[in-house]
């Protein structure tokens, strides 16, 4: 796979000779956002002040006050060309982006290559499930546990064929799953697809293939070039996920299934069999008025041969295991105007893999949690045109 980014180049140049742009150069848009997410939450397991909560992409800090996020947004459309570029600070910017790309959410450059091709290259939001890590694009403010396992973002290109706004389908080469850096020499591929059959249904297929196995560098040669410290790990990821729209209520039902070759087995030197991932939520929402909606979900997550999540001690076999959760949000959302919002959720997650809740003061045991979450926000957009 890794010539996957070099064809897509080939892709471009051959796909940019026979593109009919105009050239018209009035046709200029550029749309400014500013946007804000500020919290407090409170979990049943505390940890130490200031310290994170386990199994959350937002609202990481137990009865503190702080903000989630705080970003600034450019989006340009021109002539054949397309570029966002997004700058963020806050809690989410600091825990979910790696330390040299904290401050960077966004920054892309697209080319259209004709009336219904575009070719985008950079750093992408997520581009898989029907969450986001951004609290204004979900309908209420605690994410599932399996979001926090989604890739939240990617570095790579990806051909995009848009011929209505009923079907779009992109073909994605990154980096790695979920990391701005790849661990090998070994690129990842990745497929999209949205389609809305009627009014009101949004259907959605995702899926990343790729090897994930992390290489060391051998330093001693010139240049470095990496070594395999272990045996090839295959991932194949799957995400499908279906949005109905009624005039006053919503159901959102979304699963994934992944699998990831040589992460199973006795010992962790002799994990030669294939490990398997899934999860699954439903959620239900019910708008009272253009202002006030109630929202309420169900979750699961099953990792038990550890793909994504940390392993963790089985208190009744003393044997190890991933994480397994189970889960149940009730939300409530007031919106005076769009963009502006104040959120109020409480989510029960319970460990059922047998093992608790790390870190807790005191040596105290504990496999299930009840979590509060207060946020608000606002998100305000300016366009100019020329």
């Amino acid at each position: 796979m890794k010539y996957i980014a070099t064809l897509l180049l080939c892709i471009v140049f051959v796909g940019a000779s026979y593109a009919q742009e105009a050239t018209d150069s009035t046709k200029h848009k550029l749309v400014v956002n500013g946007y804000m997410d500020t919290y407090y939450a409170a979990y049943s397991t505390d940890y130490a002040p200031n310290e994170l909560q386990e199994f959350v992409l937002t609202n990481f800090k137990s009865k503190r006050f702080s903000v989630n996020m705080a970003q600034i947004a450019l989006a340009y459309t021109g002539p054949g060309v397309r570029a966002n570029l997004t700058l963020q600070n806050g809690d989410i910017a600091r825990v979910v982006y790696p330390g040299f790309f904290e401050g960077l959410q966004e920054a892309n450059l697209g080319f259209k290559l004709g009336n219904k091709w575009w070719f985008d290259a950079g750093i992408f939001a997520n581009h898989i499930g029907a969450e986001s890590f951004v609290p204004r694009d979900n309908w209420v403010n605690i994410n599932t546990v399996n979001s926090l396992y989604q890739p939240r973002y990617a570095a790579g290109a990806r051909l995009s064929y848009e011929p209505s706004e009923k079907f779009t389908a992109h073909l994605w080469a990154v980096n790695a799953y979920n990391n701005l850096n790849d661990l090998n020499n070994a690129n990842s591929v990745s497929v999209t697809l949205n389609y809305k059959p009627v009014k009101g249904v949004s259907i959605n297929y995702a899926n990343v293939i790729g090897e994930e196995r992390l290489d060391r560098l051998q330093v001693t040669s010139v240049p470095p070039t990496p070594v395999v410290t272990g045996p090839s790990q295959f991932l194949f990821y799957n995400n499908a996920w279906i949005e109905l729209t009624g005039n006053k209520t919503d159901l959102m039902l979304s699963a994934d299934v992944a699998t990831m070759t040589n992460t199973k087995g006795e010992n962790i030197g002799q994990r030669n069999e294939t490990g398997f991932y899934w999860n699954a939520f439903a959620m239900l929402r019910h708008r009272f008025s253009p202002a006030y909606s109630m929202t309420a979900r169900v979750e699961t997550m099953q990792d038990p041969d550890a793909l994504f999540s940390f392993e963790q001690l089985n208190v009744s076999t003393g044997s190890f295991t991933g994480a397994r959760t189970v889960g149940a949000t009730l939300g409530a959302s007031y919106a005076p105007f769009e963009g502006a919002y104040i959120r109020a959720a409480g989510r029960y997650l319970a460990l059922t893999n047998g093992s608790n809740f790390v870190r807790l003061p005191n040596n105290r045991s504990e496999d299930e949690r009840f979590e509060f979450v207060l946020s608000m926000g606002l998100s305000i957009n300016k366009a100019f045109n020329w």
